[in-house]
């Protein structure tokens, strides 16, 4: 029987919500509305909106796709368990860098639009129209950070390893694959609770001919009941891929 994949729901809601603004920002053309300037602006912006949801939704598939395997005992290496008290620091710790990191994407995903407003049409209208619907987002943002918390295992959760990467806290972190490579592990903190720490180097097309390269950190708890065996998992990950 196929293990629940939280993501996968997810995918499905993206691809919900964006088909629905597909549909209506195709229905100004089969119905041929007359809009004016400010209207025209706002399908605008919902057409770059739907454009990111787009991405989005396609990238959520795919991760789905790679939960799935992963939940579901391909190329798995360990599954680990943590107790209550584990559990729930590491959601008090980790959570907290995970909303620092979407912030970061909600901010400019909701702000960008509005700067090409400001630019193109500094008025006053303009203004307030768009800080409701700065607002409006903001606000789904943390209901959707909301809906991350309030879906994790409430008691104890759990960890999936592979060679490529963690599934843990209903999130998939790869550490290998297109324009990433893993460049360091380790085993840090010899005392209780001990954390494995992944450094790995994405890069990705900045423009023609430009590669942008940063580094990026996965670090996640070891179970107490697994110390003894975690630096075998370590140099088993780090053999694999040379470092």
């Amino acid at each position: 029987m196929q293990k629940p994949n939280p993501r996968r729901l997810h995918a499905y809601g993206y691809a919900a919500i964006t088909s629905i603004g597909w549909l209506l920002a195709g229905a100004v053309w089969v119905f041929e509305l007359r809009l004016n300037a400010w209207q025209e602006d706002l399908l605008i912006i919902g057409l770059v909106v739907c454009l990111f949801t787009t991405m989005i939704t396609i990238y959520s598939f795919y991760q789905a796709q790679q939960i799935d395997a992963i939940i579901n005992g391909h190329n798995l290496l360990v599954h680990w368990r943590y107790a209550p008290h584990e559990w729930r620091t590491y959601l008090n710790k980790d959570l907290q860098q995970y909303e620092q990191n979407t912030l970061f994407m909600a901010l400019l995903i909701l702000l960008l639009p509005g700067f090409f407003l400001f630019v193109t049409r500094a008025e006053y209208g303009y203004f307030l129209g768009y800080t409701g619907l700065i607002i409006w987002g903001f606000l789904l943002y943390r209901l959707g950070l909301l809906f991350w918390r309030y879906t994790q295992p409430p008691q104890a959760g759990a960890a999936y390893i592979t060679l490529n990467g963690i599934y843990i806290g209903r999130q998939l972190h790869a550490w290998a694959g297109p324009g990433t490579n893993l460049t360091a592990i380790s085993l840090d903190n010899p005392e209780q609770p001990r954390r494995i720490t992944v450094t790995i180097k994405a890069s990705s097309v900045a423009g023609i001919g430009q590669r942008y390269s940063h580094v990026e950190r996965i670090s996640f708890p070891v179970p107490a009941t697994e110390s003894n065996s975690a630096a075998a998992l370590v140099a088993k990950i780090a053999q694999h891929h040379g470092v």
